[in-house]
């Protein structure tokens, strides 16, 4: 590594780095500290699993945020001496609280549907909730043996990768099953009352989920894609490192987000952050609804001058 790449690298670790971590971690316990307040004080009513679970993931992100600076600064400070490994054991335990906050996601949009649905004939069954188990089983396997395998021998970087491909695919395919299974269900409920004065908002809570759903797996793609090159030892720079910290730390906002801007109490936040992207997405839900208005029209009509 050359005089400017090193220079570069120790720039973004002591002073960017552990900058955005900070600021990222203060704003995840803060916002968390509001929702806390808001359902203590009723003004938001929730089940209290669902409270829980996302107070847990507002937590784990913050304490993901603040690990990833501290490693970085410690690692790379010159006035901090260190053991060799502990980079390494840094980056095994943020990896762990990174496994731990998706799996927060996984179970909180998991029990979100459970719950639009429970009163309802198309309440979620067990052939689902096993095959959400499934997923969440390999997702975690493996990224545990990405971890077994995590060291510097460039031999051993083709298995990583395999087992990385392996983790981001069971994490799109549960983001793509949830929101399929979601909108499916919703779409079924939707031509069984269409009169009632439900529909709407069942529509509203659709592709808000789904639109939100939609967006945190795309960062987390994004990430692993450019972390999977930074660690290529013959791509490492240290913009790439920068880049690829950048992406982690949308990942973790936006899964912040995700489950944040899901309820009632954050809804005008909603409308402010994601409300041009909910028009156009409610506009295609609007116009699939018309056509299907239209087909059923013209199926009565030809039936009734049949008769």
């Amino acid at each position: 590594m050359d005089g400017c790449a090193r220079w570069g690298t120790k720039f973004y670790a002591i002073y960017v780095i552990p900058t955005v971590s900070v600021l990222s971690a203060l704003s995840s316990l803060i916002f968390a500290g509001i929702f806390i307040r808001a359902f203590v004080t009723k003004q938001q009513q929730s089940p209290l699993p669902q409270i829980v679970w996302s107070v847990t993931l507002f937590l784990l992100i913050a304490v993901c945020h603040a690990l990833t600076g501290m490693v970085y600064l410690v690692s790379c400070a010159d006035f901090v001496t260190v053991p060799p490994r502990f980079a390494l054991t840094g980056l095994y335990t943020i990896n762990v609280v990174y496994v731990f906050q998706s799996l927060c996601l996984f179970c909180i949009f998991f029990m979100r549907m459970r719950s639009v649905f429970k009163a309802s004939p198309l309440a979620v069954s067990k052939r689902s909730t096993r095959m959400f188990i499934s997923l969440s089983f390999c997702y975690i396997s493996s990224v545990l043996i990405q971890m077994v395998v995590f060291v510097e021998h460039n031999e051993k970087y083709f298995i990583w990768a395999a087992f990385s491909a392996i983790s981001i695919l069971c994490f799109s395919a549960a983001s793509i099953w949830l929101n399929a299974l979601f909108a499916s269900k919703l779409l079924i409920l939707h031509r069984q009352t269409r009169r009632d004065s439900r529909d709407e908002g069942l529509v509203y809570v659709a592709v808000k989920t789904s639109l939100l759903c939609l967006i945190s797996a795309c960062s987390f793609v994004l990430f692993h894609v450019f972390f999977a090159f930074s660690l290529h030892g013959s791509t490492s720079s240290p913009h790439l490192m920068l880049v690829t910290f950048m992406f982690m730390n949308l990942d973790l906002n936006t899964n912040f987000c995700s489950v944040l801007l899901t309820f009632k109490y954050f809804d005008s936040w909603y409308q402010r952050l994601c409300g041009c992207c909910h028009v156009q997405c409610n506009h295609l839900w609007n116009i699939n609804r018309t056509r299907e208005h239209i087909c059923e029209d013209g199926s009565n009509g030809g039936t009734n001058s049949s008769i």
